[in-house]
């Protein structure tokens, strides 16, 4: 992630960027921290009152939330661009399909979702990115914002977070969420759009 200043000066990588540490376990739990300190802040946050993370082996879920009164579960998964990962992301362009894209969080969701079906309770899923390439466009947040409204899954609610500053960066809910249904039409021409995530150097 490559937050930047711009002023008359030119671009310059923002001083207070996000770190990502350098073990998937510290990763998670430095993305929850960040989670739990903004949501917690809003108007709209599901949980009502402050909330402590517990690292979690039940369930093989990362992470229990536990306040006075209400406990549920904390699962973490990262968002990647369309295309094989295989060697990371240095192969991978910043331009991608909007429909490829939309489905390959879709099924990251879904399979996510399936395989805590017996599980009783509250499940939050909480999505991260770890690089510029990817950011979901506004029109891929819409269809899989759509394929959540029309879709059954496991979760009491769905979230994406942008690290982009070490205390700061946006949440998008995508589930519970006020989108407008899309006809079968609409969906599959807004499938072959397709986005390209700028980078300034």
């Amino acid at each position: 992630m490559e937050p930047l200043i711009v002023n008359s000066a030119g671009a310059s990588l923002a001083p207070n960027r996000f770190v990502f540490p350098n073990t998937k376990e510290k990763i998670e739990l430095k993305i929850t921290q960040l989670f739990l300190n903004l949501i917690q802040k809003g108007e709209n946050s599901p949980f009502t009152e402050k909330m402590t993370i517990i690292e979690n082996k039940e369930y093989d879920l990362d992470f229990s939330l536990k306040g006075e009164s209400y406990q549920c579960l904390l699962e973490l998964t990262e968002i990647t661009p369309p295309g094989e990962m295989k060697g990371g992301f240095k192969d991978l362009t910043y331009s991608h399909n909007i429909g490829e894209h939309s489905d390959k969080i879709i099924n990251l969701i879904t399979k996510k979702s399936e395989k805590y079906v017996g599980i009783e309770k509250d499940i939050f899923l909480l999505m991260y990115i770890s690089d510029d390439r990817s950011l979901p466009s506004l029109t891929t947040e819409k269809l899989v914002m759509t394929h959540l409204n029309n879709n059954e899954h496991k979760f009491k609610g769905i979230f994406v977070l942008f690290p982009i500053l070490e205390k700061d960066g946006p949440i998008i809910y995508y589930y519970p969420n006020n989108e407008k249904s899309l006809t079968e039409n609409e969906i599959s021409s807004l499938k072959k759009n397709k986005v390209t995530n700028l980078r300034l150097k």
